[in-house]
Formats: C-alpha cells, structure tokens, sequence
C-alpha cells in the first residue's frame, strides 16, 4: 500500500490584515501548483517517556531512508529536534484551556518536509504520552 500526498497553493494578497482591500485573488480553480509525492513506508507507534529524558531517539523504521510526514500528539509539553541532536529544539505543548474540559485536548504537530531523524526531551516534571506517526520512503 502506498500513500499519495497533493499539497495545493492559493494566493491572496490583501492591503490590510481584515482582507478589506483585497489586492489580488486566485482561487484553486483558477491556479493551482501542485506537489505530489509517493510514500511507501510508515511507522507509528505510543511511547511513554519519562521525565528528565534528554534527547530520545525515535527510529524512523527500519524501511524509511528519510521521513517526509510527521505526526505528533503530547499530553504535556516536550522538546523535539529534527535532522540531529544537535539542531535547536521547539517545544510543542498542550493548548492552554481557561475551563478544564472532560478531556484535555493534546498538543499536536503536523508536518511536512523532509526529515532524517527525530529527538524527544521532556522535562515536564512527570511522564510524557507520545503518540507518533512517521511515514516516508
């Protein structure tokens, strides 16, 4: 099984930021610039990850060269890098809410580009809850 990807562009240009004036509008009908790529390959899986955990590998899979899609959901806030243990790390955390819902939505990442690996650190002061997808070719 194979899972295709078509990213779509739409250009709107405007004079101000509540899209008033607006200078310029394509729609998807009138251009579209598309990306298509064929991924083969995908891994996922649930890792718990202990506080104080500094730069966790997570292995891409066994058959994916480079990953290309990643998703991730956190229960609490953690610290991921891309491309090495060494590039700078962003945080992805939970969304703030101001009243405590039945069950607290968790802190997702969606992204698209190229990878060659993926480092975890959670100093959260408890155990993290990843959830993970990775696919590529």
């Amino acid at each position: 099984m194979s899972l295709y990807l078509k990213k779509q562009l739409q250009l709107r240009i405007a004079q101000d930021e509540e899209w008033k004036h607006l200078a310029f509008v394509r729609g998807s009908e009138q251009t579209s610039i598309e990306d298509e790529a064929t991924l083969a390959e995908s891994q996922g899986g649930q890792l718990t990850i202990p506080d104080g955990t500094t730069d966790l590998e997570v292995p891409l899979g066994p058959q994916i060269a480079a990953g290309r899609l990643l998703y991730l959901a956190t229960d609490v806030q953690i610290s991921f890098k891309l491309n090495g243990d060494t590039n700078p790390a962003l945080d992805l955390q939970p969304p703030y809410v101001a009243v405590a819902p039945a069950v607290q939505p968790p802190g997702e990442l969606f992204y698209d580009g190229e990878f060659s690996s993926l480092h975890i650190s959670n100093a959260s002061g408890g155990p993290a809850t990843v959830f993970f997808i990775i696919v590529g070719a």
